[in-house]
């Protein structure tokens, strides 16, 4: 049963990856970098901005327009809807192609194994926040019983979830 659950945490996690690289691939130059130009051997991936500490070097200052506290918020909150068993509520956060991906009683699951492995939700630790291209992504380290846990969820332009992804285990 142990085994059945890591299985769909990774097709899960490959699916919604699949996902993201597709809506990502749609705007811009691949080996454009940030500032415009076509350098694809200095800075950062194209469209990187590390909102967290200002800039990556070689990138453009990131939007001063993003509110970071709204997306936090969001984030934050939607891992307290799977912390509460309200997977309805969490899955109604997605925008529509992450609703096809994944519904509530696959998130249920998907929840149900990252506390299997790090063990029950504790507390929020740590938020970095980037921009790739048109995304805003808030990764959330939070503590759990066992280990911590890294997760990605990115937002698109309208605030909504776009993408999840189990990011890391680290020990906090």
């Amino acid at each position: 049963m142990k085994r059945k659950k890591y299985t769909f945490l990774i097709i899960i996690s490959l699916v919604l990856f699949i996902l993201l690289a597709a809506g990502c691939n749609g705007a811009g130059d691949s080996n454009a970098n940030s500032s415009g130009t076509n350098d694809s051997n200095s800075g950062p991936p194209a469209g990187v901005v590390d909102a967290g500490s200002g800039t990556i070097p070689g990138s453009q200052t990131p939007d001063p327009s993003v509110d970071w506290d709204i997306l936090n918020d969001k984030a934050e909150s939607f891992i307290n809807h799977m912390v509460k068993n309200e997977y309805e509520n969490a899955v109604n956060m997605f925008d529509n192609d992450m609703a096809q991906v994944l519904d509530s009683p696959s998130l249920s699951e998907l929840w149900e194994a990252i506390e299997e492995h790090a063990g029950a939700f504790v507390s929020f630790h740590n938020i970095i926040n980037l921009v790739v291209e048109e995304y805003f992504i808030c990764d959330i380290t939070s503590k759990h019983a066992d280990t911590g846990v890294t997760l990605r969820i990115v937002f698109d332009k309208d605030h909504m979830i776009a993408g999840f992804f189990i990011m890391d285990y680290p020990v906090i």
